[in-house]
């Protein structure tokens, strides 16, 4: 009886492990055909003849599963360009948190006076805060309702009549504004602003030049926004009979003061381009425009008269910025450089308490190394301008998923560019992706990358993120293949 049982036991085994086999079996086949069918899309774009010269490193993780499913080259330390900017955004959103705000202070430093006068002076204690003033951050105060609400201050104190001046402290920044590291055509450019202890609107300004109608012919500056910096800028741009891609850059550094405009444009006529270029000392705008405008309100302003009483220096407004978050969004989908090198310094005085360029990088890179992320990190910047930068692909697709873990930082997909309808994406994305993608995209000469979320039902299914330096194939070919790349990416 025994045997027979025995006999049924082994019969019944050797009839139910090939049922377990091919179960098991069947799993592992699919398993391998998914990634089998990711890895096809990941080389069909890596042996493509276009980029026979180029290096090329991707990554794609799982988020849930923290698993590497998809990858070429994976630790291959590259330029990232702009693709940095979600590793500088993320560590300070994660350390100051969403609600953090730059607190701009506002003191008079001085006697006040019997009959509503104050001698002394206004003292202006900036933090670095890049959205002061902006003319686009969501939720910034504009200049004139800043006048306007500093003047009720005043009111409010008694005071209608300032024998003194607008004194701006520059001491929270010590190191010079443009990062050394950055390519001297691009300072002087907009993007390539510096930072300083306090900026003011986003240290831009327009500078517009008369096209002139004859070749050889010095195309001069007509206009400045703002008009304080009227005596700033020079143009040495040549118009050029030849119809060529305009090929202008501002030259320069807060460092000298004064912006070169050259290069060359098609002689047009009597029409005005305009450029956006650096402003060079945002203190010294902000002084003359507060100044100027407070006097339009009615309030007086004479010259200093030294005061027998020992000076005292009285908090009177704080003008805070949007949050954190707000600012977040507009440095990745705007892709504004100011704001995420603002970001460095804020990260090393949260940090280290110390907010010197050099140092508050090192903290940044220890940060993100003592997650066990991939090291392959070197900083030179916040931003991703500098070309010294290098990062893997692992390296951004492990914080990108380790980000989105990070209970600290809510939803930190929606903060980035969404496929075919934001920032840079709409020129590179096809329809067809649409809210499937969640990318940051970075772009310099011979350099492409996007970092970002695959999406599935508004949340992320896998971080992602692709490198390409040292191409050889035109800007249009690249941006046409990446958006093949990530189309076929979207419906995997």
């Amino acid at each position: 009886m025994k045997k027979r049982n025995l006999l049924i036991y082994h019969r019944n085994k050797v009839l139910f492990l090939p049922f377990v086999f091919m179960i098991f079996g069947s799993l592992f086949a699919q398993k391998n055909a998914l990634d089998a069918k990711l890895q096809k899309i990941i080389n069909g774009f890596v042996d493509d003849t276009l980029l026979y010269s180029a290096s090329v490193s991707i990554s794609i993780i799982d988020i849930e599963s923290n698993k590497l499913i998809g990858s070429y080259d994976p630790k291959r330390s590259l330029v990232p360009a702009s693709s940095l900017k979600v590793l500088t955004a993320a560590s300070l959103l994660d350390i100051a948190g969403e609600d953090f705000t730059y607190k701009t202070k506002f003191y008079l430093q001085g006697t006040k006076n019997k009959d509503s006068s104050f001698t002394g002076h206004i003292i202006v204690e900036g933090v670095g805060d890049p959205s002061f003033c902006s003319y686009s951050q969501e939720g910034s105060m504009g200049m004139q309702e800043l006048v306007n609400v500093f003047k009720q201050k005043l009111f409010e104190s008694g005071i209608r009549h300032i024998r003194g001046n607008v004194i701006v402290n520059s001491n929270y920044i010590k190191d010079i504004p443009e990062n050394p590291e950055w390519l001297w055509y691009d300072l002087g450019n907009y993007y390539g602003a510096g930072c300083h202890s306090l900026n003011v609107y986003e240290n831009l300004s327009w500078v517009s030049i008369k096209e002139e109608r004859r070749s050889g012919q010095i195309c001069e500056v007509v206009k400045v926004v703002p008009s304080v910096l009227e005596d700033y800028y020079c143009s040495e741009v040549i118009s050029s009979p030849y119809k060529s891609e305009e090929d202008i850059f501002v030259l320069g550094s807060s460092q000298n003061k004064y912006y070169t405009l050259q290069g060359s444009i098609l002689c047009c006529g009597s029409d005005t381009l305009t450029l956006k270029a650096a402003i060079p000392d945002p203190s010294l705008v902000f002084q003359k425009i507060f100044k100027q405008k407070l006097k339009e309100t009615g309030l007086k302003f004479s010259d200093y008269e030294k005061s027998n009483e020992a000076p005292t220096k009285l908090l009177i407004y704080i003008y805070e910025s949007p949050i954190l978050r707000k600012l977040c969004e507009r440095a990745l989908k705007k892709s504004v450089n100011l704001y995420c090198e603002s970001f460095v310094h804020t990260f090393g005085d949260i940090s280290l308490n110390n907010t010197d360029r050099k140092k508050s990088l090192e903290s940044i890179e220890n940060y993100w190394n003592s997650k066990g992320l991939d090291r392959s990190m070197i900083l030179e910047d916040g931003s991703g301008l500098s070309p010294k930068d290098l990062l893997s692909s692992l390296h951004l697709a492990q914080a990108l998923q380790s980000i989105a873990k990070n209970g600290r930082i809510s939803k930190f997909w929606e903060l980035l560019p969404e496929s075919s309808t934001e920032g840079s994406l709409m020129n590179v994305i096809p329809d067809k992706a649409k809210n499937k993608l969640r990318l940051k995209s970075g772009s310099m000469e011979r350099v492409r990358s996007f970092s970002g979320y695959v999406m599935q039902k508004d949340k992320p299914k896998y971080s992602v993120a692709l490198i390409v330096n040292y191409y050889s194939c035109t800007s249009d070919q690249i941006k046409k293949k990446i958006g093949n790349f990530f189309t076929k990416l979207a419906d995997y």
